[in-house]
């Protein structure tokens, strides 16, 4: 036993961490919640009951107030059999106490229940008027049938009547019965708190699955509530007799000279920028392949990185940054010149009203750079597809820097936040523009195609569509990781793993997505990284199926090495490469299909990768609908490595096209399950616990 004292606030365990104790609270009060739920165990209370020795605890325990703690170790269940039998004098105020909290567990899923019910009806209530507002306002009506297809959540008692009437019951007599009851035998104190912790895994399993369901409700539809919200604010507006207003909005008064003092940029440097900025936004010219517009374009992307660290840098040191930082950092607002005050003032909101992205998958620029700075990330590669160490690497082999330097250099934030500035901003800010011709790094609303607010990349705009798009090329973000561990027979194993990417968004308003490097120097298990316009012009679903598409080439190419071209070795790249060399003397395409490909040849130059790209793109807009496009072989290819989701592909196995695909494809997966079905016997017949790792192979050949 170890006796643990916590301050209020102090975390005993956070939920993911590994299952090892089992807890009695001797004073305090601990609170314990995830996402769905949280309910506040008082002295006298078994922490941890519906956790599961060895797994990870499914709640994050946390001190309400100072607290004593008594600590067991709890590997089995067999352990807290022992503790309750190692403390008889206190074993009744524990089979109250654990009943007590079964009927406080009981009331906050009743209220997580009532929740999930009242999110249903409220977003069914605002579909409903949403038409009479865009009336009222004058907005395009739009249609989101991901509204449509949402269901109420199903019937669901979280415990039987008799359940309920027998807790209640002990509850009421729980004085008699402490004293008549409990005091009789250790064992029947074990039975009662047992059968409890039977109730409370009920429970918790009814607690989750409400919380999948609020949760994907309001991942699909996120799109919706936003843009109620918005028409809703704008109705109010109007019912209360006028316009939307600014006055709640600072006026931004001599804005360069606020950011160059702030930062406190060089002079000479200051002074450059200044004057560069103040020439674009004096400038009449708008050709942007004239001489004199193209210098004066030059001229302010020359100093603005600079002056855009110097910013940042002094951003992380001050505790109040002013507004306009802000904005200069996420957005590139640098002259008020630039920005009429109507879309100043909506930049002012989008700043206010930003908050960062929870999943920690999509970071504002400002955010990249300060993981960077602080060591969470390493930098990116360079355009020359070094990382930081192998240019590093090469400086020192060309004699630019001595050993020592280097090992200096390893560890300098402030060099390695100019290599990312210098590399992936700089030239990403450019490329997710999408006119080379036209880009400027500072913001002018003369790059604005689409209102700020449509245009503006939240992150569960962005996450929706990442979810929407994956949910049907479903295994895009998988990657094969070696497993290991010869301790319970298991020298190599292969298994899936998902890792997410990284979206970087960029401050300017483009049209673009760039697909930066897919993995972190040789490391199977890190996320790709990706940039995109933090005001995004274009249809989102596009680009990212674009990005997607890039990803899928670039990946393979990536974990195949020099054979990705090797027909030998199949894979995605090399049998697409092989299929688009030798299409001529294809016997399976016919001459109307030969032509189609040679003109799509020639429409990419010849670039595989663009065809491969296209074809991808077909694939996942018209042939998951059944819109036929692709000719068999590139159909097949597709298939075999960018497989549909489950639904899609029960829908498909009545189709002529895609019938006996699905068919190899489910005798594929049957074979690998059979054989990793024999993995779990292994491990199970040598008496040792099943690896996630294992776990995780067979939950993806279920997807």
């Amino acid at each position: 036993m170890q006796i643990i004292e916590l301050k209020k606030g102090q975390t005993l365990h956070a939920q993911g961490s590994p299952v090892q104790t089992i807890d009695i609270i001797s004073k305090g009060e601990i609170n314990v919640f995830n996402d769905g739920i949280s309910i506040v165990l008082k002295g006298g209370t078994i922490c941890g009951l519906p956790e599961t020795p060895g797994d990870n605890y499914m709640f994050t325990y946390q001190a309400q107030t100072d607290a004593t703690i008594a600590s067991y170790p709890f590997t089995r269940i067999e352990d807290l059999i022992s503790v309750i039998k190692a403390n008889p004098k206190i074993a009744p105020i524990l089979v109250s106490n654990v009943y007590r909290s079964y009927q406080i567990a009981l009331d906050a899923c009743h209220k997580q229940l009532e929740e999930a019910s009242a999110l249903y009806k409220g977003l069914m209530a605002d579909y409903e008027q949403y038409p009479s507002l865009c009336t009222i306002t004058g907005t395009q009506l739009k249609a989101y049938p991901e509204v449509l297809n949402q269901s109420p959540l199903p019937d669901i008692k979280l415990a039987p009547n008799w359940r309920i009437s027998y807790v209640n019951a002990i509850l009421d007599n729980d004085a008699a019965l402490r004293k008549a009851f409990y005091t009789i035998n250790i064992d029947i104190d074990v039975a009662m708190i047992l059968t409890c912790v039977q109730y409370l895994n009920s429970l918790c399993q009814y607690s989750f699955e409400i919380l999948r369901y609020s949760k994907t409700l309001l991942k699909e539809t996120a799109a919706f509530r936003s843009a109620f919200s918005t028409i809703k604010s704008k109705a109010d507006q109007i019912m209360n007799g006028g316009e939307e207003s600014l006055d709640t909005v600072p006026e931004f008064k001599d804005v360069l000279n606020t950011l160059l003092a702030f930062g406190n940029v060089d002079p000479e440097i200051g002074e450059a920028f200044a004057d560069s900025v103040r020439a674009y936004a004096s400038s009449t010219v708008t050709d942007a392949f004239s001489d004199e517009y193209r210098k004066v374009r030059r001229d302010v992307a020359t100093h603005f990185y600079k002056v855009y660290k110097a910013v940042f840098l002094a951003s992380l040191s001050e505790s109040l940054v002013p507004d306009v930082v802000h904005m200069f950092l996420m957005f590139g607002y640098c002259h008020e010149d630039l920005v009429s005050a109507e879309q100043t003032a909506t930049l002012y909101r989008i700043m206010k009203s930003y908050s960062p992205d929870p999943g920690g998958h999509i970071f504002t620029m400002p955010e990249w750079l300060e993981m960077i700075y602080e060591g969470q990330v390493v930098p990116s590669r360079n355009e020359f597809n070094l990382d930081y160490q192998g240019y590093l690497n090469e400086q020192k082999s060309q004699g630019n820097i001595t050993e020592e330097k280097m090992n200096e250099l390893l560890e300098d934030a402030d060099a390695k936040l100019d290599f990312e500035i210098g590399n992936l901003f700089m030239l990403s800010n450019r490329v997710t523009f999408g006119r080379a011709s036209a880009f400027v790094p500072v913001f002018d609303e003369a790059n604005i195609t689409k209102p700020l607010p449509d245009a503006f990349l939240r992150s569960d705009l962005l996450q929706s569509q990442v979810d929407a798009l994956k949910s049907d090329d479903y295994t895009i973000f998988y990657r094969n990781v070696m497993y290991s561990n010869p301790s319970i027979g298991l020298n190599t194993f292969t298994y899936a793993k998902e890792v997410m990417p990284y979206f970087i968004l960029l401050p300017n308003c483009g049209s673009r997505i760039s697909l930066w490097q897919e993995i972190e120097g040789r490391k199977r298990d890190t996320p790709a990284r990706y940039c995109i316009s933090i005001f995004h012009s274009s249809e989102l679903s596009d680009t990212l199926l674009q990005g997607f598409a890039d990803y899928r080439w670039e990946m393979c190419k990536t974990i195949q090495g020099i054979h990705w071209n090797d027909v030998t070795d199949p894979s995605l790249t090399s049998e697409y490469c092989d299929y688009l060399q030798f299409y001529k003397k294809n016997r399976m395409l016919t001459e109307d299909q030969k032509e189609k490909l040679y003109e799509q040849l020639k429409k990419y130059s010849n670039h595989y990768n663009q065809v491969f790209m296209s074809d991808y793109i077909t694939y996942m807009k018209f042939e998951r609908t059944g819109s036929l496009r692709l000719n068999k072989i590139a159909r097949q290819i597709l298939f075999a490595y960018c497989p549909f989701s489950k639904e899609l592909r029960e829908k498909m196995t009545s189709s002529p096209q895609y019938g006996d695909l699905v068919k190899t494809f489910d005798t594929k997966n049957a074979a690998a399950m059979h054989t990793l079905e024999n993995v779990f016997t292994k491990i199970e017949k040598g008496g040792f616990e099943v690896p996630d790792e294992v776990k995780a192979q067979k939950d993806y050949l279920e997807l």
